[in-house]
């Protein structure tokens, strides 16, 4: 399982492999988690996990995989890989909007125009956290499977 891991993980054979794991695989300063927690996702992932996350564990019965919950009865490293693909899918589904709509808040307020401004101040926070939730999760899955893998 160890060299599987291995050479899926480190060694991409394809270019858009390569340019993927350069971009998802948790920088020096995310491996500890340390600065999105105090950046306060600790509270958000609470606030996530208590709304979002208790729908969709209701939907999927909570067995699987999912962007918000590890398996329930799995927690093999095929079951974490399973998680941090889905954290790839929600980083891309929110990276996006985030960026949007700073563009649009800064637009706003340029244009003094601040009612609006807050509505994309809004857009923007909850994508970035969501964005940023999902960066921390990939730094704790790849220190678990990592923690499997060398014990």
């Amino acid at each position: 399982e160890r060299e599987l891991y291995r050479s899926e993980e480190e060694q991409p054979t394809s270019l858009r492999g390569k340019i993927s794991n350069a971009y998802f695989k948790p920088k020096s300063f995310e491996q500890s988690g340390r600065v999105y927690e105090l950046l306060g996702i600790r509270p958000f992932k609470r606030l996530v996990l208590g709304t979002a996350g208790k729908l969709q564990k209701k939907i999927e019965g909570g067995e699987y995989p999912s962007s918000y919950f590890v398996g329930q009865k799995d927690r093999s490293v095929k079951s974490l890989r399973k998680f941090e693909w889905g954290t790839r899918v929600n980083e891309i589904i929110h990276a996006p909007p985030a960026l949007w709509c700073g563009y649009q808040l800064l637009k706003s307020l340029s244009e003094e125009n601040y009612g609006l401004a807050m509505e994309w101040g809004a857009c923007f926070l909850a994508n970035i956290y969501l964005t940023m939730l999902q960066r921390y999760n990939r730094a704790r899955v790849y220190n678990t499977i990592d923690q499997k893998l060398n014990s």
